[in-house]
């Protein structure tokens, strides 16, 4: 059960419902001032294993390979999407779209 606001304020309680129901229907919320996009994990996370690979604890192709996936899920999900906004069926779409593209061996190196 949801409350949206009192009975004092029903055009204040109208509108957040409204809100509340427009966030259903896009799966998602829009973009959070200050919150951290896919974009912003995906450089965070590129920077991290370029440190790994110039330390010599990944490879030149372990690297292409991770650089290639998080390029597609970036894609994917949408650069711009709030990080906080993933939700589960997110991911299982991701996964399903991996098994059409793939082989059962090549799906799950992806996903790993």
């Amino acid at each position: 059960m949801y409350y949206f606001g009192s009975w004092a304020n029903p055009l204040g309680a109208l509108r957040k419902y409204e809100k509340w129901r427009e966030l259903q229907r896009t799966d998602y919320a829009p973009r959070d001032r200050g919150g951290l996009t896919i974009k912003q994990l995906f450089d965070a996370c590129l920077a991290s294993r370029e440190a790994d690979l110039r330390s010599g604890e990944i490879v030149q192709r372990t690297f292409d390979s991770l650089l290639k996936t998080g390029k597609f899920d970036a894609d994917f999900f949408g650069r711009q999407r709030p990080v906080a906004s993933l939700k589960p069926n997110d991911f299982a779409a991701l996964k399903t779209n991996f098994a059409e593209r793939k082989n059962p061996v090549g799906a799950t190196n992806e996903i790993n």
